[in-house]
């Protein structure tokens, strides 16, 4: 069994990886940060996402139930508003961790450049 599957099982929260996937490259300067933080965190959100449509998965069922049943979609309202409910929910609390993550990041790179002294220490 894959451990890294285990994140995103149904009923979790989404918790990005770590920016560096390992240590940070000795060379690595502030344009290069900004560069890997633009794509990382592209690629956190498009997990964060697909994590929180996967959580919400058996209510878009129930909403296609009902719209099969029903015929057309406007007798569904409940239905949409619970699936569209959870993801505004599973998505802010991606947000939220991202914000996180990427202060974590950028905390962790600060530390690098003063260790490596080839650039001030930010203040």
């Amino acid at each position: 069994h894959d451990p890294s599957m285990t994140r995103d099982e149904a009923g979790a929260e989404f918790e990005p990886d770590n920016v560096f996937l390992g240590d940070i490259p000795p060379k690595m300067d502030r344009a290069n940060f900004t560069s890997l933080m633009r794509v990382r965190e592209q690629e956190e959100w498009t997990r964060g996402v697909a994590h929180a449509i996967a959580q919400c998965a058996p209510l878009y069922q129930e909403l296609q139930a009902c719209t099969k049943s029903a015929g057309f979609f406007q007798s569904c309202w409940a239905e949409n508003q619970a699936f569209w409910k959870c993801m505004d929910k599973n998505k802010k609390n991606v947000k939220e961790k991202l914000s996180i993550w990427r202060a974590n990041a950028h905390k962790e790179f600060s530390q690098h450049m003063s260790h490596s002294s080839n650039e001030p220490p930010l203040r």
